[in-house]
C-alpha cells in the first residue's frame, strides 16, 4: 500500500463541493465556475490515483468513525463523476431551465464520497444524500407525475436502506465494527444480506432495482443522463469492494448481476419508448459490471461515458416512441452520438465499451464469459433498434452537437484507446491470433443480435408485443416491495441450501 494522496487534500477535496454549493446559495453570481473547478479537481485525482496506482487510506473519529480509502477501484467512478457533472452543465449552458449549482454540487460530493467511504455507516449517510439530491432533480418542474415518480423513489428507497441498517447493526453486533474490512471471515448470513439487499436496490439491480427505468424516463433528460451514468453507480461501487473485501460474497453478487442483465435486455427489447429502452439498458449493464470487483469499475465508466450522450441526445428528439423509428429522419449531430453510445455500449471493437467488456470477460470463469457473450447478442439487439434512421437531406439546416455531447463523446473515443493500450500492455503485447479471433468473436455477436432485431421485428412488431405481454410487470410500488422481501428470502434460502463457507 502506498500513499498517493496527504490526508488533509484528501478531506478538503472531499469537504470542497459541499462549501462550493453553500457559496452558491449565498455569492449566486459565482455561477459555474466554483462547481467545475471542484469536477476538475475530482477528474485530476483520480487520473492520478490510476496512473501511479496508489492507494490512501484515513481513519476518523477512532476505530469506530469514518474510514475513507482512495484507490484504483474509486478512482474509475470518481472519474466519470466529474466528466460526466461537467458534461451536463455545458450542454444546459443558456438553458433557462437549467438548475442553480447548488443541487448539483452536493450531488458531486455525495458520490465523491460514496465512492471513496469503507465504512458502513459513513457510506448509509451519503447514499441518503445522494438520494434526497436525485429525488429533488427529478421533481424540478413540479409535475404530479414526476412527484409520483420522486416519492416512489424516495419509499423504496427507504425501505431498503432501513433493511441495510439493520444489517450494518448485526455486523456489528458480531465484529464490533463498522468496517467493510470486519466483515472479512464473517460466516456470510443475515447480516451480508440485508447490506446487499440495500445496495442492489440503490444500484437498479434485478427485482429490487426496478424502480430504476420508470424514474430515468420520466425525469428531465439532463437528470436521466446523471441519474444513469453515475447515481446508480453509488450503489454499485461499494458492491464491488465488499466483493473484493469478502470472496465468498461473489457468488450472490454475480447471481442477482447476471440475472438483472437478462431481465434488462429482455425488458429493452420491447421498450416502446427511446429513454426507457436506455433505462432498461442501464439495468442490464450495471448486472454486468457487478460480475468483476477488478475490472467493473473500468466497466462503469465507458458504460456512464455513452448512456449519459445518448440520454443528452434522447431530450432533443420530440418523438421517443420507436414504433416507425426506420421512417425517422434524424440530423447526423443526433445520429452520431446515438451510434457512438449505443456501438460502444454493444461492444464494437475500438470502442471504449469493447476493451471494458475484454477485461470484464478475462476476470471470470469460463460459464460467465459465456453468459458475458450471450447477454452481448442481446444488447446488440437491442441497440440494432436505434440503428436505422434516415440522414436528413444534405440542404436541411445542421446543428452541431452540443458541448456536453461533444464532450463526453471525445472521452468515450480517448477512453477505448487507452483501454485498448494497456490491455494490450498487461497481455504483454497484442498477438495477431488474438486480435483476429476477438473481432471475429464480436463479428459473430454483432451478426446474431442483429438477426434477432430482424426476427423480432417483423409482421409489425407483433412478436415484440407478444414478449412484452409475456413478461410480467413489476414496477408498481407494492410490486417494488415485494421484490425487495422476495429477493431478500431468496438470498437467505439459497445460503443454507448450499452452505456457503465463511
Amino acid at each position: 500500500m502506498s500513499e498517493g494522496l496527504s490526508h488533509a487534500l484528501l478531506v478538503g477535496w472531499l469537504e470542497a463541493p459541499f462549501a462550493v454549493a453553500f457559496l452558491g446559495a449565498v455569492v449566486p453570481i459565482l455561477g459555474d465556475l466554483p462547481l467545475l473547478l471542484c469536477c476538475i479537481a475530482t477528474g485530476g485525482i483520480a487520473l492520478q490515483t490510476l496512473l501511479s496506482d496508489s492507494t490512501t487510506t484515513l481513519m476518523l473519529l477512532g476505530n469506530h468513525g469514518v474510514v475513507l480509502q482512495l484507490d484504483p477501484l474509486a478512482a474509475w467512478f470518481l472519474l466519470l463523476n466529474a466528466v460526466v457533472m461537467v458534461a451536463v452543465r455545458l450542454e444546459l449552458r443558456g438553458n433557462s431551465e437549467r438548475p442553480a449549482p447548488l443541487l448539483p454540487a452536493v450531488l458531486l460530493g455525495g458520490l465523491n464520497i460514496c465512492f471513496v467511504v469503507s465504512d458502513l455507516i459513513s457510506l448509509y449517510v451519503a447514499l441518503e444524500l445522494v438520494g434526497i439530491v436525485a429525488f429533488l432533480l427529478i421533481l424540478r418542474d413540479g409535475s404530479p407525475q414526476r412527484l409520483w415518480i420522486g416519492l416512489r423513489y424516495l419509499l423504496i428507497s427507504n425501505t431498503a436502506m432501513t433493511l441495510y441498517l439493520v444489517g450494518a447493526a448485526l455486523a456489528y453486533a458480531i465484529t464490533g465494527s463498522f468496517r467493510f474490512s470486519s466483515l472479512s471471515g464473517l460466516p456470510i448470513g443475515a447480516a451480508q444480506v440485508l447490506l446487499l439487499l440495500g445496495l442492489f436496490t440503490k444500484g437498479g439491480l434485478f427485482l429490487p432495482g426496478l424502480w430504476l427505468p420508470r424514474s430515468h424516463a420520466e425525469a428531465p433528460s439532463d437528470v436521466s443522463a446523471l441519474l444513469s451514468a453515475v447515481v446508480v453507480t453509488a450503489g454499485v461501487a461499494p458492491l464491488l469492494r465488499l466483493a473484493a473485501i469478502e470472496p465468498a460474497l461473489l457468488p450472490l453478487v454475480r447471481s442477482i448481476g447476471l440475472c438483472s442483465a437478462v431481465l434488462g435486455v429482455l425488458q429493452a427489447l420491447n421498450a416502446a419508448d427511446l429513454k426507457r429502452l436506455l433505462a432498461w439498458s442501464t439495468v442490464s449493464q450495471m448486472g454486468l459490471v457487478v460480475l468483476s470487483p477488478a475490472a467493473g469499475g473500468a466497466l462503469a465508466l465507458t458504460h456512464g461515458l455513452a448512456k449519459a450522450p445518448l440520454f443528452l441526445t434522447a431530450g432533443r428528439i420530440r418523438e421517443r416512441q420507436l414504433e416507425g423509428w426506420e421512417q425517422r429522419v434524424l440530423p447526423q449531430s443526433v445520429q452520431t452520438p446515438l451510434w457512438l453510445g449505443s456501438l460502444s455500449i454493444a461492444g464494437l471493437p475500438g470502442l471504449a465499451g469493447f476493451a471494458a467488456k475484454k477485461l470484464v470477460g478475462s476476470d471470470l470463469p469460463p460459464a460467465w464469459a459465456l453468459s458475458l457473450t450471450l447477454i452481448g447478442i442481446g444488447s446488440v439487439a437491442v441497440y440494432a433498434r436505434l440503428w436505422s434512421p434516415a440522414p436528413a437531406p444534405s440542404s436541411a439546416p445542421t446543428p452541431g452537437i452540443p458541448p456536453g455531447t461533444a464532450l463526453l463523446l471525445i472521452s468515450l473515443v480517448g477512453a477505448g484507446l487507452i483501454l485498448t493500450v494497456v490491455s494490450a500492455a498487461e497481455a504483454n503485447g497484442l498477438q495477431a491470433n488474438d486480435l483476429l479471433t476477438s473481432v471475429l468473436q464480436t463479428g459473430v455477436v454483432f451478426a446474431a443480435g442483429w438477426l434477432l432485431h430482424r426476427l423480432l421485428g417483423r409482421d409489425h412488431n407483433s412478436h415484440r408485443r407478444s414478449l412484452a405481454r409475456r413478461m410480467p410487470q413489476l414496477e408498481s410500488l407494492q410490486d417494488l416491495l415485494g421484490a425487495i422481501t422476495v429477493v431478500g428470502a431468496g438470498m437467505l434460502l439459497a445460503l443454507n441450501l448450499l452452505e456457503v463457507p465463511g
